[in-house]
This record gives structure tokens, sequence and C-alpha cells, in this order.
């Protein structure tokens, strides 16, 4: 049997032909990835700017990936791996390592440091030096006296998010370019292990620069994350840790207390246990809204949601709820109903059921003010969308369509 990998983007489009046991797509604005089958194992594809790669080739098994942005992170045997743009430990190209670097992120070959403070002339108040406070400069990390700017959009003719035309946009702008004056000083993409202990065979979680995933520590499963810069274990102690998931600077996870399960939160250094009671808590997701979970209360599963300040119980109907994820302002999960699998929705303090009909809905996946499923149609499954305000189904074919 040969699977297939789809976009959907208006219409669905094939972006991979055939292959065997093509796993766990994903998507992001700069990638698409996903693992496939070979005569060595399980290896992992990445498809950027339309062209198709295999990243790796070696002897061990390459698990289901995880995007954001333009880095992708997976479990590669026991090794965390990171694939992402990098220039290196100079990151601004200008022959000073990161580490004696008085602007890392500024060109400044001279090291330049005119009133003798932590930072280079080009990263203090005027970082140009050009007379022109940056508060007022049209360009304030490029020197430009002139104060030229040729579009009248007040980015000055020299700067820009992009001013040498390479398609990276400036360290200023968000970006990453190595040397945004020089189209040939580009990033490059690379792999790299991150995990200087075996990981313990979950998929690493991404966002933004930061990964985190449990990782076996003398014989105890502890939360590692990685942030580009440096390696920090966020937890310690004997407990078994697990699950855990990330959104901007806030990592969950499942804990041992010794008796059951609990959710354990990590924001601001600051550690927190924001679930206490007799029974397993599992697998908490993290979005702007808060953090869900769901709790084996011994006759039922229910969802569990914590705002930020407090936790409460949202469901309490004796049946069966299961992996809630969190979205901007909302938890989406799927329900058993008594008869199949449903998808239900809390929003604005309120339940409401997405789907009501005859047939199975499998586990819903947010991301941002949107949601995804697939459901079997009585034939095969096929994947459907909400957008914050109805749903439509995206795809009416003889294939499974899942994942």
């Amino acid at each position: 049997v040969e699977d297939r990998i789809f976009r959907f983007n208006g219409a669905a489009t094939s972006l991979v032909a055939s292959g065997s046991a093509l796993n766990g797509p994903k998507i992001s604005d700069a990638l698409e990835a996903w693992t496939g089958l070979t005569e060595d194992g399980s290896e992992l594809f990445i498809r950027r700017d339309g062209v198709l790669s295999q990243i790796t080739d070696n002897d061990v098994e390459d698990l289901e990936v995880a995007l954001d942005g333009d880095m992708a992170s997976w479990l590669s045997g026991t090794d965390i791996m990171l694939y992402r743009l990098d220039c290196g430990d100079d990151v601004d190209e200008d022959g000073a390592d990161a580490e004696h670097d008085n602007c890392p992120d500024l060109y400044n070959p001279n090291q330049s440091n005119s009133d003798g403070d932590d930072l280079g002339d080009v990263c203090d108040p005027d970082d140009d030096n050009d007379g022109s406070s940056d508060y007022q400069d049209n360009c304030p990390w490029v020197y430009n006296p002139a104060q030229a700017d040729v579009d009248g959009v007040q980015d000055g003719a020299l700067c820009g998010p992009d001013a040498d035309g390479d398609r990276f946009l400036a360290v200023a702008y968000g970006g990453n370019d190595c040397d945004d004056r020089d189209a040939q000083v580009v990033p490059w993409w690379q792999v790299e292990i991150v995990s200087p202990i075996p990981a313990s065979g979950e998929t690493p979680r991404i966002y933004g620069d930061n990964v985190v995933w449990p990782g076996a520590h003398q014989g105890v499963d502890q939360i590692f994350l990685y942030d580009q810069q440096i390696l920090n274990q966020l937890t310690s102690g004997g407990s078994q840790k697990s699950n855990p998931a990330i959104h901007e600077g806030v990592i969950v996870w499942e804990e041992d207390d010794g008796n059951d399960l609990e959710i354990v939160r990590y924001s601001d250094d600051h550690l927190e246990q924001i679930s206490d009671n007799d029974f397993d808590d599992r697998k908490p997701s993290v979005g702007n809204w808060g953090t869900a979970w769901y709790g084996n209360t011994g006759s039922s599963y229910e969802i569990f949601v914590n705002d930020g300040n407090e936790t409460s119980q949202i469901t309490l109907n004796g049946l069966n709820d299961y992996h809630p994820r969190v979205g901007n302002d909302f938890v989406i999960w799927r329900m058993f109903d008594g008869h199949d699998y449903e998808i239900y929705l809390f929003r604005n303090g309120a339940i409401e059921a997405l789907t009501d009909t005859d047939i199975d809905e499998d586990t819903p996946f947010a991301d941002g003010g949107a949601a995804t499923w697939s459901a079997h149609d009585g034939q095969d499954f096929e994947v459907f969308y909400w957008d914050g305000s109805q749903t439509v189904q995206l795809t009416d074919n003889d294939l499974d369509d899942t994942d």
C-alpha cells in the first residue's frame, strides 16, 4: 500500500505521489515535513520552497517531526535533532565570536566602544554613531548621516527589512540574515544534535526558538529545554515526567507525584503544580488561552483547564472526553457520546458540539483560531476544518485521509 502526502490551500495538492509508510505530516510557514520508510528504516523528509529533500540517511529510526517557522525537531534513535538556519557562532559575521562580541547581533569588526561600557558603539542608543538617535534615525543600525530615504517609507535607503535582497530579513526586523549588507552572506540549513543524554522516546515539541522534550537522567525522565544557546534541565528529583507541551514561554507536562500523574507548569523560571487530585491527569496542551488536559476520574475521562490563575473541571458528563487541544480562545476535544466520537468545544465559558453525526471523529488539532480533524464517513477517512465559525469538509475521495 502506497501513501501520499497532501497539502490543502484552497484545494488538495499532492506533495508526494507515493511512498511507503509516510507518517506525521506537519506544516509551518516555511516548511513541510514528514517521515517515510526507506530501505534503511524511517527517515525524515522536508519540503521547502517547493523542493523536497531527504534530511536523514542513517541506521536509526527517525520519528515524528515537530515544526515551527523555519525550524524542525525530531527524535532520531535516542537523540533530539534540530534542523534550522544558522550563521554559526559568529552570528553577525564580524570576526568576533558571540561570547566575546560586544554587539553579538550587529556587524562591528573593530569592536569599537568609545564610552567603555558593555555595549559596542553600534548597539548603543545611537547604534550606528551617525549623529541621529535611534528614535529619530530612519536606519538606526547602518551609518547614514544624510538620512537618505529613497522610497518615502521612513526605513532608510540603506536598510529596510531586506536591504541586500537575499530574501532573508534583517535581525532588527525579526529575521535571521547573517549580514544584511551582503547578499552572499546568508544563513545555511544545518542538522545538529541538541540532546547530550538519551531522549525518552517521545516526540519533541517546538515553539519559536525553543525545543522541549523528556530525557533520561540518572534513570529518571526529566524535562529539558533547548533555546538555541544553552541546554536547560528544568526538572530534577526522582519523579518521572512525560508529555511536555510548549507555547511562548510556558511549558507544561505530566509528572508522577508518587500516587498518580499531575500536571506541572513552568513559566518565568517558576514551577507550579496546577492539578492536585487522586487520579491520573494526562496529555496537557497549552496555548494563548491557557492549559487543558484530561483526567481519569475513575468512572470517566473528563476535561480540565487552567487559565493561568485557577484550575477547573469543564466536563462532568460521565462520558469519555479525550485529548484536548488549546487554540487562541478555545479548547477543543474528542468525546464519546455513547454512540460514536464527536468534536466538542469550550469557548466563552460554554461548551458546544461542533459535530453531531453517526460517524467517528478523530482527535482534533488546533492552531490559532482554527482546528482540523479526520472522520470516517462510512467508507474511508476524510479531513474536516473549522475556521472559528463553521465546519467544512476539505476532502471527498476514496482514500483514507488522516493525521
